[in-house]
């Protein structure tokens, strides 16, 4: 059997935001879920939340565990979507496993922030896969979860890649630098 290479990217662009608008209903469903699981909490925990309560877009999510108190990040879940987007599955790998380190690197701030917010963080951007012959647009949601003692320890992710960029994605509306949270990244 021949193992899968996973899809690498020649260049990505994201723009990253707290916010608690999302215009992908993959999102915006994971959003809704997420607030109905608080209760009273800042942030829900994980043994409150059940994949089969959103089977409908459980191909798209993705969660992951927070390694001594956020050093590192190890792969729990990753949807069968997601699996056929990227040519592989990162399930119990550490994101050190996955991506090289300037990448790395990228996504553990990304990962990192997200854990301590207590806000949603939205990201917008495309990938453009060596594979494939289209970038691949997507809107993301990144929120955070507690263990049973209340310690962020964990993230669900959701990913739209039928998620049709608009012209005001990129927009920052503001300047950048009054605006916290913000990142736009290019990479390659």
């Amino acid at each position: 059997m021949t193992e899968l290479q996973p899809a690498r990217p020649k260049v990505s662009r994201t723009k990253v935001t707290r916010t608690e608008t999302f215009r992908s209903p993959i999102c915006s469903r994971l959003l809704e879920y997420w607030r109905s699981k608080r209760f009273q909490q800042s942030v829900p925990k994980w043994v409150d939340i059940e994949l089969m309560d959103i089977f409908d877009i459980a191909p798209n999510i993705v969660v992951k565990d927070s390694i001594d108190g956020g050093q590192e990040f190890r792969w729990r879940f990753f949807g069968t979507n997601l699996v056929s987007s990227f040519g592989f599955d990162p399930s119990g790998k550490l994101l050190s496993d996955v991506y090289n380190p300037k990448s790395a690197k990228i996504a553990f701030d990304r990962y990192s922030t997200a854990l301590i917010s207590d806000f949603p963080t939205r990201v917008v951007g495309y990938i453009d896969l060596v594979e494939l012959t289209v970038p691949k647009s997507f809107e993301s949601i990144i929120l955070p979860l507690a263990d049973g003692t209340g310690e962020r320890s964990h993230i669900i992710c959701a990913y739209d890649f039928s998620y049709e960029l608009r012209d005001d994605d990129f927009d920052f509306g503001c300047n950048p630098a009054k605006w916290p949270g913000l990142q736009f990244l290019d990479t390659v």
